[in-house]
C-alpha cells in the first residue's frame, strides 16, 4: 500500500511504501514549497540505502549509507555549491 498525505493546501507531505503496515520500499518527505527534503529506501522498517536530505531548493546536503538501519559506508555533507565539504566512512555506525 502507498501512503501519500497532503497538507490543509494539498501539497504532498510524503509518500511512502508499507506492506503489513512497515515501510518498505521509497520514501520522500516534502518541504513546505514541494521540493523534496529528504528521501530513502526501507526494508522491512529500517533504512537501507543511501539515505539524502536536501536544501528547499532541492540541492543535495547530505548523502548517507544505512544497511538495515545502521549507518554503514559513505556520509558524505555538501556545500550549497555542490562541493563536498567532508566525507568519511562508518562501520557499524562508527566513523573509521
Amino acid at each position: 500500500m502507498q501512503l501519500k498525505p497532503t497538507d490543509k493546501n494539498n501539497g504532498l507531505i510524503y509518500e511512502s511504501d508499507f506492506v503489513n503496515g512497515t515501510r518498505q520500499g521509497n520514501y520522500k518527505s516534502y518541504s513546505a514549497n514541494g521540493t523534496v527534503d529528504y528521501e530513502n529506501n526501507y526494508y522491512s522498517g529500517y533504512a537501507n540505502g543511501v539515505e539524502k536530505t536536501f536544501d528547499d531548493a532541492g540541492n543535495l546536503k547530505l548523502a548517507e549509507e544505512y544497511v538495515f538501519g545502521t549507518e554503514y559506508g559513505k556520509s558524505t555533507r555538501y556545500f550549497v555549491n555542490k562541493s563536498k565539504i567532508f566525507e568519511y566512512n562508518r562501520v557499524n555506525g562508527d566513523v573509521e
